[in-house]
């Protein structure tokens, strides 16, 4: 029984989380993925250690890898400890949530997988009783459109709930063993790549509140990173069907044709979803991982399959040639025009604000490099980047992208890994992945036929998967699918020895289940609450764009009593207090914004945006109240300056406060500095010139007032500026 359920849930995950979406959410493509992944990992879990609890046995099935895996866990959870933000390194971030809780149930997926029981089979009967129930059970719980109702899905809905019906007996059919899970993901990436091309067509049947160039996976370097590792999968089934064989008589195997014609339909299908997205990191990934994918299958099964070999290439080849030349739009001409912008500028950055992504991410691992430098050892924690990169990017990423441009990744894994974890986290992670190809390398070598060409499939779709990740980032949808991955090619390169243990429970065991039962119900609530706080998140945000601000701070309440942990939540409430206050001055409102600022400053002390609202919180509070709170505004934007040293707006802030103190000199020195990395600042300008204008110093005072009205000619205090000028021209004290 329990074999049996942790088999149904392991299928369900690795099939819902790309496919998964609910229009309900704010994060469309992400909370309800994580939610989804949360949810199946507890049950997982559970079922795991009820099934050791009920039959009294520990059992467990021991690869090469489980002990480079824990130890990568490890350096993980000391990374959490050591972080700048504990709180943002366990729970993860808003949009990509890759924090502990997340590496967690990657682990659970991987365990699962090696361990998998391969001794049940039940009736179609059986399958599909289940799959009516799970189908049921996802259209209650997680609807597919705003306005859902359980009625709907029997009218209307019919087809969205026959849809779930086949999905999940498909995948109950998928896992009758280790050899077949790969199938999930390959039908996964066949039917994301079937709406895709619908979606090409100009056509597209769900009411995105965004506009998409791509399938439920939110963006199309994802769903092509997830497309080329199911690629590879499927070049390896669709090869070993050739190598079946033959049958003595001859006699025409119509079942066999049948199924490489249907394999072949979902290779091509999958193949021109993937490019036709043209991402410069699927085709250099491709590329390498095809050439690795010839060579382990080597001389002798080349010889084999050459034939079908070349016909593979005789299709796929114009198909990259048309992708990756076609003139305007074809990723080569595009990669090589980027790359004639960057050599054109000292700052790799092309000219205006047709600037190089490429450019970008060198200034982003440049800024990721000075963070390794002062953490070097255990990282600055997962998920904290966004709130510690700014404090490290360059002025050239600042002025290209905004004084307000922040990365939450570096689009490069080993990065990633190195500033997260530091160089005793990066050093796990080459022991985890150079223990896995070692593996499956020793493994393909030994094996012959069907068998390695499976290897070998795995082998370059885990190859795919590194190269893509050295220039982008991988999500939840793909991660999972990668770490089950390296579960099935575990469990394929040699026989797993099998670890038993009695556990001599006695009536004690129903305890140990009773324990179990409570801790999955707390998991599941805690799912489902930080599920309804994003529904609500949405909610508030929409009466907030609405003008309903009033109406929205009891929404954001609400969702941060669900979940307390994320900070975008936190932001957005206090951004509305703080709307609130600069319009109608309400000492209600500015106490408000004060607690919640710091609020957000005690959990997330290195976030610079947290000081920055913190700063105007107290300014606003001493404007509502009376009380001179303006050294308390000056000592928080200080500190955001600290944290993020070319934010225009704080240097601008301080030296409007210090200048209404009288202190004139501590504000000029803050205008300066702004003046000193952007020439064009209109505040800045404008203020600085004031102060020498009233200190007598006119030519100084003439040449920033002069450059205010010259590049900034609609500059709110323009008039007063050009009355200033004026006033300097008649003076006596200019020589003529």
């Amino acid at each position: 029984m329990f074999s049996y359920l942790i088999k149904v849930l392991l299928g369900s995950l690795l099939f819902l989380v790309p496919l998964y979406f609910d229009l309900r959410v704010a994060d469309t493509f992400g909370v309800c993925k994580m939610a989804i992944l949360y949810l199946f990992s507890c049950l997982l879990l559970s079922a795991s250690l009820a099934k050791a609890v009920y039959y009294e046995k520990f059992s467990f099935r021991r690869t090469p890898l489980d002990i480079p895996v824990l130890i990568f866990l490890l350096t993980n959870i000391i990374s959490v400890i050591c972080s700048t933000s504990p709180i943002q390194s366990i729970f993860g971030g808003y949009k990509s949530q890759q924090g502990l809780l997340t590496m967690l149930c990657y682990i659970i997926i991987f365990f699962s997988v090696t361990n998998i029981s391969t001794d049940l089979n039940p009736k179609w009967q059986i399958k599909l009783t289940i799959s009516f129930i799970a189908a049921n059970i996802l259209s209650l719980f997680f609807p597919t459109r705003p306005d859902f109702s359980l009625s709907w899905a029997y009218g209307e809905g019919i087809l969205f709930l026959l849809f779930y019906i086949g999905s999940f007996y498909l995948i109950l059919s998928f896992i009758k063993d280790i050899y077949s899970l790969p199938k999930v993901f390959i039908f996964v990436a066949l039917l994301a790549s079937i709406y895709l091309l619908y979606q090409q067509s100009g056509n597209d049947f769900i009411q995105w509140d965004t506009h998409l160039n791509c399938t439920t996976f939110g963006n199309m370097t994802f769903f092509s990173h997830y497309g080329l590792v199911a690629f590879f999968l499927t070049i390896s089934i669709f090869l070993g069907l050739f190598g079946k064989e033959k049958p003595k008589k001859k006699v025409v195997d119509y079942k066999r044709y049948a199924f490489l014609g249907i394999w072949g339909l979902s290779l091509l299908i999958i193949f021109i979803a993937v490019f036709v997205m043209r991402v410069r990191s699927i085709f250099i990934a491709g590329f390498f991982a095809s050439l690795l994918f010839l060579i382990l299958l080597g001389s002798k099964l080349r010889k084999g399959y050459k034939k079908e070999i070349l016909a593979l290439c005789f299709i796929f080849m114009p198909i990259v040639v048309y992708y990756g030349f076609t003139t305007g739009q074809g990723i080569f001409v595009e990669t090589a025009s980027d790359i004639k912008a960057m050599s054109g500028t000292k700052v790799l950055l092309g000219p205006g604000e047709k600037f190089s992504t490429g450019a970008i991410r060198l200034h982003i691992w440049r800024g990721c490099l000075r963070i390794v430098k002062d953490h070097p050892f255990f990282g600055i924690g997962q998920e904290t980047m966004f709130s510690i990169y700014p404090r490290y990017r360059t002025l050239a990423h600042a002025k290209t992208e905004g004084q307000y441009s922040r990365s939450d990744r570096a689009h490069n894994d080993v990065i990633d890994v190195v500033v997260a974890t530091g160089i005793v986290g990066l050093c796990s992670f080459f022991f985890l992945h150079i223990t896995f190809l070692c593996s499956i390398l020793r493994a393909i070598y030994r094996s012959y036929g069907r068998e390695r060409v499976m290897l070998v499939g795995i082998a370059s779709a885990w190859t795919a998967y590194h190269l893509n990740g050295l220039f982008s980032f991988g999500t939840p949808c793909v991660n999972s699918m990668f770490w089950a991955l390296s579960g099935v090619g575990m469990a394929l390169s040699g026989r797993p020895k099998v670890y038993e243990k009695r556990l001599p429970l006695g009536s004690v065991k129903w305890v140990g289940l009773s324990i179990i039962l409570i801790i999955t119900m707390i998991g599941l609530v805690w799912v489902k609450n930080i599920y309804c706080a994003d529904v609500l998140f949405n909610q508030a945000g929409r009466l907030e764009k609405s003008g309903m601000l009033q109406d929205a701070i009891p929404k954001y309440k609400e969702v941060l009593k669900l979940n307390p942990w994320q900070k975008d939540y936190s932001d957005s409430l206090l951004n509305t207090y703080l709307t609130l206050a600069r319009r109608y001055l309400n000492p209600n409102w500015t106490k408000e914004a004060v607690f919640w600022a710091e609020r957000a400053v005690r959990f997330f002390p290195a976030d610079s945006v947290s000081w920055n609202l913190l700063g105007g919180a107290y300014y606003l509070d001493g404007a509502a109240t009376g009380k001179d709170r303006r050294d308390e505004a000056v000592a928080a934007y200080k500190q955001t300056i600290i944290r993020e040293p070319y934010l225009i707006d704080a240097y601008t802030n301080i030296g409007q406060i210090t200048l209404s103190q009288g202190k004139a000199d501590e504000a000029y020195r803050h205008f300066m500095k702004v003046l000193s990395f952007e020439e064009k600042e209109p505040r800045s300008l404008y203020y600085a010139g004031q102060i020498e204008f009233q200190k007598k110093q006119f030519q100084k005072a003439k040449a920033h007032l002069s450059k205010l009205v010259k590049l900034c000619p609609t500059y709110e205090r323009i008039e007063d500026a050009r009355e200033m000028l004026f006033l300097i021209e008649k003076s006596q004290d200019i020589p003529k």
